[in-house]
């Protein structure tokens, strides 16, 4: 420390390694749909470009329509509800699937009020999601109605670290291959809606654009020959990240315990942690709100 503080001679170091990261929007393929069940298939296919994949988000915008055309009145999107729309979202590269997630909507909504704080919250509320603190009756009606407007359209910016474990884990930029995200719709929109009306307004989620926003990296000569010396070698990189994985079990038993036996393994993918919860109602039930109860007084052997 004092020999720091002596030495007058040192000249500053600037890092100039990074030159500059702008966001590039990447468009699914042309003749893609996004009608339940369609699968939507995002591509980067120039792969001279250095991406920062845990730096991007997916923006989705549609509009809520009555089968009649009109602007529903009394319905909204639950919490986290956009992610309802999918049953799976994955990431491949090279063809070969790195991560996926299942039923992402609730993977996510369990994985999100174990680990978001209020700030956090606060920040996801263009991703559709609805901080607890706000989760109140009256709550949850006037908040995710600010996600739709007075004509019906919606829009959503949702960080892929917030889907994806690989995207929240791995940090590093992604070079000299091919990448893919793809997007599963749901069979059925009701698991992502609410109405608060009886009888229900028979809606209709029309989704009309679905792009990945990732930035691209612009680095400096130096670091550029280092990279391309890297890729030369033909080196395996290593892809190391935590991920999300959804066990459902559909009907409990009528009793005061239960044995529930969740295939693992004990070699490269071990469980770290365990987020145990109980849902009531809402699966297809358009009249119903989702709640998620959690309880620690669980046995894991």
């Amino acid at each position: 420390m004092v020999a720091e503080i002596l030495n007058v001679t040192e000249k500053a170091v600037f890092d100039n390694a990074i030159i500059n990261a702008d966001k590039h929007t990447h468009q699914p393929y042309a003749n893609s749909t996004f009608k339940n069940n369609d699968t939507i298939r995002i591509p980067i296919e120039n792969e001279d470009v250095y991406t920062l994949p845990c730096g991007s988000f997916l923006y989705i915008e549609g509009r809520l329509l009555k089968k009649d055309g009109t602007v529903p009145t009394n319905t909204t999107f639950i919490n986290n509800g956009i992610l309802y729309l999918f049953d799976e979202i994955r990431y491949e590269l090279g063809g070969k699937v790195i991560d996926r997630v299942r039923n992402p909507g609730m993977t996510t909504t369990m994985k999100g009020y174990a680990s978001y704080n209020e700030n956090e919250s606060k920040r996801l509320i263009n991703s559709g999601w609805l901080p607890p603190a706000l989760g109140a009756v009256k709550g949850v009606a006037l908040h995710t109605r600010n996600l739709i407007d007075t004509n019906g359209y919606f829009n959503v910016c949702i960080p892929l670290r917030m889907i994806l474990g690989f995207g929240e884990d791995f940090r590093k930029i992604i070079l000299n291959i091919r990448q893919e995200l793809v997007l599963v719709r749901s069979s059925t929109d009701n698991n992502a809606l609410f109405c608060s009306a009886t009888p229900a307004e028979e809606v209709d989620v029309h989704l009309d654009q679905i792009c990945w926003k990732i930035p691209h990296v612009s680095v400096a000569d130096a670091e550029r020959l280092k990279l391309l010396r890297y890729v030369d070698r033909n080196l395996n990189m290593e892809l190391s990240f935590r991920s999300w994985e959804l066990h459902e079990y559909p009907l409990l038993n009528q009793s005061y315990s239960h044995n529930w036996a969740v295939k693992t393994t004990s070699q490269l993918e071990k469980p770290r942690f365990i987020i145990f919860g109980f849902q009531t109602d809402k699966d297809l039930l358009f009249c119903t709100k989702c709640m998620l109860i959690f309880n620690n007084r669980i046995m894991v052997m």
